[in-house]
């Protein structure tokens, strides 16, 4: 009885010398989407820049899912990240951050800041106002990706080579590579009949970027845009 009473008393004030358990919380995180360059590697493996992968074990270690630009070295990532991560990517300068509501519309002062992201990237960004949400860029910029991707696939080529190609009309594009680009074009089921000589390659882009249309984009399990 007296080993009973003794355990008894143990018990009861054990938690007084120990003190209270503490529960280790997990910080919370949010899905946001991200347009940042893409890492290359042996010409073969390709990653988003700033997040971990096979060959960037030093990046930021999150759930992420990854749209290409074909082969141009861009991403539209969506990623589970957590605030401090968040920020952290926010604060690179080839990176435009969605906030948590991409319902809301681009604000003035990030419009240049966005631009720049996206024209390095060879992503047309001309139309870029405050008439906008970060939905119609993602949208667009998603789009516009679809039809690098169907063209990488059809031709194995990137669908433009430099930033500068942006600016020429379609006339200037030599004839092999518009034959290709009408190909990709078809393929997809797109209509082409209002591009003239005087467009240029970016108009031309953003022609086809809209025609993605209310398409699904999936990211993965993380999201759908």
């Amino acid at each position: 009885m007296k080993r009973i009473w003794l355990a008894l008393i143990v018990l009861a004030i054990l938690p007084l010398l120990v003190g209270p358990t503490v529960v280790a919380q997990e910080e919370e995180t949010d899905v946001r989407f991200y347009i940042m360059p893409i890492s290359v590697v042996n010409d073969v493996y390709r990653g988003p820049k700033y997040l971990k992968w096979r060959f960037n074990p030093g990046g930021i270690d999150c759930p992420w899912s990854m749209k290409d630009y074909g082969l141009i070295d861009a991403g539209l990532v969506a990623a589970d990240v957590t605030q401090a991560q968040h920020e952290a990517l926010a604060a690179e300068v080839d990176v435009v951050a969605a906030p948590v509501d991409i319902d809301q519309s681009i604000s003035e002062i990030a419009i240049p800041r966005v631009q720049a992201v996206l024209e390095a990237l060879r992503i047309p960004a001309q139309w870029v106002t405050s008439d906008y949400t970060y939905r119609d860029l993602l949208r667009m910029v998603g789009g516009l990706f679809m039809f690098a991707q169907r063209y990488h696939g059809m031709h194995n080529e990137a669908l433009i080579d430099s930033v500068d190609q942006l600016d020429l009309r379609w006339n200037q594009i030599p004839q092999a590579r518009r034959q290709r680009i009408v190909a990709t074009v078809d393929n997809l089921g797109y209509d082409y009949s209002q591009v003239t000589n005087t467009w240029t390659v970016r108009r031309i882009l953003w022609h086809f970027a809209q025609q993605w249309g209310e398409t699904p984009i999936l990211f993965g399990s993380l999201v759908t845009l």
